[in-house]
């Protein structure tokens, strides 16, 4: 028997699959899907990462918001990363709080995208 999780997980890998063929369109797909609480957990932090690869700068602003909420850390974690790989200057306040959490995996998502934010940052890079 199957479980939900299970469920979830299968419906994620699907969603990943389906974004493939077309990159804009995939990119605006997977910020739906990241920024519906409907949607799984494990469907959710899928898109979140996948937005992050296709460096889609409109995900941004769900991000922000999942990372400043109260879902859960696996979500959060997953929110943090994207703030690191699509965010500016303007997130490091948010990226320093998060630094400072009791929980382990907050912490360690922040310490990385932080690293990677100021990285970017001091190139003047885009991400």
């Amino acid at each position: 028997m199957r479980s939900q999780a299970d469920g979830c997980m299968v419906l994620a890998a699907v969603a990943l699959l389906s974004l493939a063929p077309v990159a804009s369109f995939g990119a605006g797909k997977a910020r739906a899907l990241a920024s519906d609480p409907k949607t799984c957990e494990p469907t959710r932090i899928t898109a979140l990462q996948v937005c992050a690869l296709m460096n889609h700068g409109p995900a941004l602003a769900v991000a922000r918001e999942i990372a400043s909420g109260t879902d859960s850390a696996c979500l959060r974690v997953s929110a943090i990363a994207a703030v690191g790989q699509l965010g500016d200057a303007s997130d490091v306040a948010l990226l320093e709080r998060h630094a400072t959490s009791r929980d382990t995996r907050i912490r360690t998502a922040a310490a990385a995208a932080l690293e990677r934010l100021r990285s970017k940052t001091a190139r003047g890079a885009a991400p």
